[in-house]
């Protein structure tokens, strides 16, 4: 049938008693729900016969079983006829005893169930019962005077206080009550052994016919094999039939709308005119002003329920509370709103997510935490960070003592080169040694040992030839790699993001704790109203934490999470508080990314389904939690519902030239820096040559070290600066001479037309071709000393002597 919750009314006896720890053991097993229970005696009054029957009534159980041993049950049954049995839902059900103390049918409301035995027409069973009673009494009484006889000594301690016959009596007592055999008819098995129900019993209903007259019908049977039932009449008149398969027990679930935990959404339309649930969801209600709207319910705590359905086999019925609060209590009154309010009235069956708290622990029951629960503070943030001047951004991926390292290193990796290779037998040994190579100077290192910094080629005409010298080079080069990919791969973090500050680090920054900054021109903090982060704050044991609820929070108190994004957006409050998990989705889903969570996480509590007090689904949830944390179903739904990817503290932007104005400033101040070198550069040959006499073994070690000469060849420089003097200033003199010749000799060919002669064209041609080799500078680079004393003639067409003008190499 389906009946999940029960009220008793039990006669204040023995009977009663036993009668009801019984139930209580069923309810566990069969997830009833007992609700209350109302204990009578033989003098009770009408008054209080009322009042106890009103209080059963007003609990809207589904069913309500009457077990009452007294000669006289009319006033009982009037006064539930006269409480309006009729306008309920329950079902009343009257066990044997109950209706034997009637004196009339008509007294009792029509629709009621009564339970009887079935009475056998066969006489075994009694004769095999009474033969198991006498039995019973002679085993109890022979295991009480054996036991009395061999001085038992709790018998006898406990006789010196009592009376030995009465001691004797109690012993037989419970000897009848714990002996268990199995007999001939199966009266006294142990019920931890036993298959099921000895008893046939008989389940009938009492209706009326047609004159009017109410009569017990019978509708079904229970034995051995199972239940057979008919159709029959409810007191509200409704007809139950009852169910081909076995009835799954309905859970009530109130939930609250949140977003990501449980959503709601009108559902879809078929052409079938069916109502379908999308996205995994279940079908919810809403109850309006107008009536009942049906929803379609989504999200990471009905995902959880969907578990918990799947393996307890139970029907969900889900609603939203008409307050939207999950639950705090009115200190004034001390009732609970939303959906404590649900629990502890008994309306609802199960909370999803109800956060553990000791104010709600002493009204309800939860599960064992399948989630712990954090709160933060969800803020907008500051304008970009200011990193310094945009011209150093190009410098930004490395620190200073980074920068100065990397610089050292590669200066002092250029020393090293050179000097193994000018030291090493196998490297270049002197830039004038009889070679067709030369030497391996300093600028040469500098140019090699740079480049490979930045994994460029930038035109080194030589490199290290000795082995030393390029093992160096070799794990100079892997250190180089390691810090050229490095560099490029902060440089676009650096180059291609804005980086923002927050206004607050935590909920111990300054600006929340220290008065001077309180509102209206301080920091605000807004919550959600009838919370637990509001009763955090408000119940906190720290002074300033409750100072600041008082002055702060308690002044933007919120309805929902999307009010408080939307104030956080606007302007009007400057921070949010709410658990870390929906903080971060809502942070997730904005597209601009400009909010972020401010500093760790503070107080810490733990999530879990939440039951009425003695709820018989406690036990099973908790070890369907605890399957479910072992089986990592609680993190898969984590990673599916609140993504872990955070909206990162920066903003991707386009590149402008202003990024990168540093590297033109540094490239242009390197141009000015050649020049200034080449300055220094032709000022320092010409005082080293000039002056080296001067300048003494400064001077020589000098020269040695800027054209990488040995010992004892420094006059080889001065004699190469001599020779290159006199050598441009012969092709001066050489390209003057040889100007003024041709054109002399273009006026003799013009003035001569009619010679035309072969000799006079081929001196012509030899002159261009004398005139192209003084222009190269190969005719003045191979002249001798002696050919410099010959004159210089063409055929006899013209000559002079250089003997004046120039001087021996």
């Amino acid at each position: 049938m389906g009946w999940r919750t029960l009220s008793f009314v039990l006669s204040a006896d023995l009977e009663g008693r036993v009668l009801s720890d019984a139930l209580l053991i069923s309810s566990r097993e069969l997830k009833w729900n007992i609700l209350h229970t109302a204990w009578l005696s033989g003098n009770k009054n009408v008054t209080e016969l009322q009042s106890y029957i009103k209080r059963v009534m007003s609990n809207l159980s589904d069913a309500v079983i009457v077990h009452v041993r007294d000669s006289y049950n009319d006033d009982l049954f009037r006064i539930v006829q006269a409480q309006g049995v009729s306008h309920l839902k329950a079902s009343w059900v009257l066990t044997d005893i109950a209706a034997l103390g009637v004196s009339d049918n008509e007294v009792l409301p029509t629709g009621f169930i009564r339970i009887s035995p079935w009475k056998s027409p066969q006489h075994d069973f009694m004769e095999d019962a009474l033969y198991d009673v006498f039995q019973l009494i002679t085993k109890s009484v022979t295991s009480t005077v054996a036991k009395t006889a061999e001085g038992d000594t709790s018998v006898e301690q406990s006789a010196q206080k009592t009376p030995t016959e009465f001691q004797t009596v109690k012993e037989m007592r419970k000897k009848l009550k714990d002996t268990f055999f199995p007999g001939k008819s199966s009266l006294f098995e142990d019920p931890e052994l036993s298959k099921g129900p000895f008893a046939t019993m008989g389940i009938f209903n009492l209706q009326e016919d047609v004159y009017g007259s109410k009569h017990w019908v019978s509708v079904g049977l229970r034995t051995y094999s199972g239940m057979a039932l008919e159709t029959f009449y409810a007191p509200n008149g409704y007809h139950v039939s009852p169910s081909v398969t076995v009835p799954r027990p309905i859970v009530r679930v109130p939930v609250v709308s949140y977003p990501s935990w449980v959503e709601a959404e009108m559902p879809q339309d078929t052409s079938e005119s069916t109502i379908l649930c999308m996205k995994r969801g279940y079908m919810c209600w809403n109850k309006t002003d107008t009536g009942v709207v049906q929803l379609c319910c989504f999200g990471f705590s009905i995902d959880l329920l969907r578990s918990l359905e799947r393996q307890l086999g139970f029907v969900p019925e889900i609603y939203l509370v008409s307050d939207g609060q999950y639950g705090i209590i009115d200190e004034e009154t001390g009732k609970w709103n939303g959906v404590m309010n649900e629990l502890v009235s008994g309306r609802g069956d199960l909370a999803l997510d109800l956060v553990m708290t000791e104010t709600r622990l002493k009204e309800i029951s939860y599960s064992i935490p399948y989630l712990p629960l954090a709160l933060n503070i969800l803020v907008k943030k500051d304008g970009p960070l200011k990193n310094g001047n945009a011209l150093h951004s190009w410098l930004q991926p490395f620190s200073v003592y980074l920068w100065v390292a990397i610089l050292g290193t590669c200066n002092l990796i250029l020393m090293v080169v050179w000097w193994l290779d000018r030291k090493s037998p196998s490297g270049h040994h002197r830039i004038f040694k009889e070679s067709d190579e030369n030497g391996f100077t300093m600028l040469d290192a500098m140019s090699y040992v740079w480049g490979v910094a930045f994994s460029k080629d930038i035109g080194a005409e030589r490199t290290p030839r000795s082995i030393s010298a390029r093992c160096v080079s070799t794990v100079y080069a892997s250190m180089a790699l390691i810090l050229a990919n490095t560099y490029c791969a902060n440089m676009m973090a650096f180059l291609v993001e804005d980086h923002y500050t927050l206004p607050i680090d935590g909920i111990t920054d300054p600006k929340l704790v220290d008065t001077s900054f309180y509102p209206p021109a301080g920091f605000q903090l807004g919550i959600l109203k009838d919370s637990y982060s509001e009763a955090y704050f408000r119940n906190h044991i720290n002074d300033d934490i409750r100072q600041l609820y008082e002055t702060n929070i308690k002044n933007n108190l919120l309805n929902n999470l999307t009010e408080g994004i939307n104030r956080l957006e606007n302007g009007e409050i400057n921070g949010f508080v709410d658990d870390y998990l929906s903080l971060r989705k809502a942070n997730n889903k904005i597209a601009n990314c400009h909010f972020g969570l401010a500093g760790p996480t503070f107080y810490t509590s733990g999530l879990a389904f939440a039951m009425p007090k003695n709820s018989p689904w406690l036990e099973e949830i908790n070890k369907v939690v605890f399957d479910m944390k072992q089986n990592g179903t609680i993190d898969l739904l984590e990673k599916m519902h609140f993504d872990e990817k955070m909206c990162s503290s920066s903003i991707a932007k386009e590149l402008s030239v202003l990024n990168l104005s540093g590297l033109f400033l540094a490239l242009a101040v390197t141009i000015g820096f050649c020049f200034l070198a080449l300055l220094i550069e032709v000022l320092a040959i010409f005082l080293l040559v000039r002056f080296r006499h001067h300048l003494g073994a400064l001077g020589k070690f000098s020269v040695r070290l800027l054209f990488d000469i040995e010992k004892g060849e420094e006059h080889l420089i001065m004699l190469q600066y001599s020779s290159e003097k006199k050598r441009k200033c012969v092709q001066l003199d050489v390209v003057k001479m040889n100007v003024a010749t041709h054109k002399s000799q273009r006026d003799s060919v013009n003035t001569v037309t009619s010679l035309g002669t072969p000799q006079l064209e081929r001196g012509f041609e030899a002159a261009e071709r004398k005139t192209r080799q003084l222009a190269n500078g190969s005719f003045v680079s191979n002249l001798t000393s002696d050919s410099m004393l010959m004159p210089f003639t063409n055929d006899g067409f013209y000559g002079d002597n250089l003997t004046s003008t120039v001087t021996p190499l």
